[in-house]
């Protein structure tokens, strides 16, 4: 790989480069490339994943490694930043953002709900993303048989080998999985929504999340009920409804669906996103990596 890279290298002739570095088995790219500067972004803890992809013990290591070399490291939220201190204090924490124009689009009067889902049982209880060991499975799964007349409609690709039984998925018929959706259309799905979720563990492998899709939701305007994870407890409490265990989420259902036509509520979920734009966060990122570079 890294001649290849090379290669193409020399035809843009760039004179300054950045390495940046998402996983830490690519710590051995680091001086291959005569780069001025190294980013590490880390938006997971690695060494936590469970896949036949993933090695634990080698993320640990390499990952020590990588953030001791990395002249700059970015985390996607405080949690993450938490478990790497030990190893690299200076560490710049950059939480999800939003694009809220597209996602407000579920407002509109005018806008279409998908056929898949259009026809299903109201209340819909939503959630977009990977489906895999983080989501709380057995949650999801009382929540459906405890209340028949809710409906649970899932979005995302289902990550087989990092969970056990989904069975739940097929069995239960106020349980939709609707596959993955492209990122354009999930305003059309969250027009649908009557409450968005989410349900993840608060086992090694789900509490060191900063769920990017916390900020899509609220910026639908809809309620946003979610397990008690750190980083949106830390960082959404006030907007997002916090449920620890099944009698907990069920009363977070019922007050939500009782503030379903609370038009200031919706609006406050709004305007918390308003200035969280992708746009900021690069400018931010940006303005570290020159000042290292010149």
């Amino acid at each position: 790989m890294p001649l290849l890279v090379k290669r193409k290298i020399k035809k843009l002739k760039a004179k300054k480069l950045i390495l940046w570095i998402y996983h830490p088995r690519y710590v051995d790219l680091i001086g291959k490339f005569k780069e001025g500067v190294v980013v590490y972004d880390c938006m997971d803890d690695f060494t936590s994943l469970l896949s036949p992809y993933e090695d634990r013990e080698r993320n640990d290591r390499d990952e020590r490694e990588l953030l001791r070399k990395a002249d700059i490291v970015f985390a996607g939220g405080y949690s993450i930043a938490e478990l790497k201190k030990n190893t690299r204090e200076d560490i710049h924490i950059f939480p999800s953002a939003v694009e809220t124009d597209h996602f407000k689009k579920a407002l509109l009067d005018n806008i279409e709900i998908p056929d898949d889902i259009k026809d299903i049982k109201h209340p819909i209880l939503g959630y977009w993303g990977a489906i895999d060991e983080r989501i709380d499975h057995r949650l999801l799964e009382q929540l459906a048989l405890r209340h028949p007349d809710w409906s649970i409609v899932l979005l995302g690709p289902v990550v087989r080998h990092k969970v056990g039984n989904l069975a739940y998925l097929d069995k239960l018929k106020n349980i939709f999985w609707l596959g993955p959706k492209d990122y354009s259309i999930l305003p059309n799905y969250a027009k649908a929504f009557d409450i968005c979720l989410n349900p993840f563990v608060l086992t090694r492998e789900g509490k060191h999340l900063s769920p990017t899709k916390t900020l899509e939701y609220l910026a639908t305007g809809k309620p946003v009920i979610s397990t008690p994870i750190t980083d949106v407890v830390r960082f959404y409490d006030g907007v997002v409804n916090i449920a620890n265990g099944i009698e907990e989420f069920e009363m977070a259902v019922k007050k939500c669906l009782e503030e379903k036509t609370n038009d200031s509520l919706k609006q406050k979920r709004i305007d918390f996103t308003e200035n969280k734009t992708w746009e900021n966060t690069v400018r931010k990122m940006q303005e570290l990596i020159m000042d290292r570079i010149f």
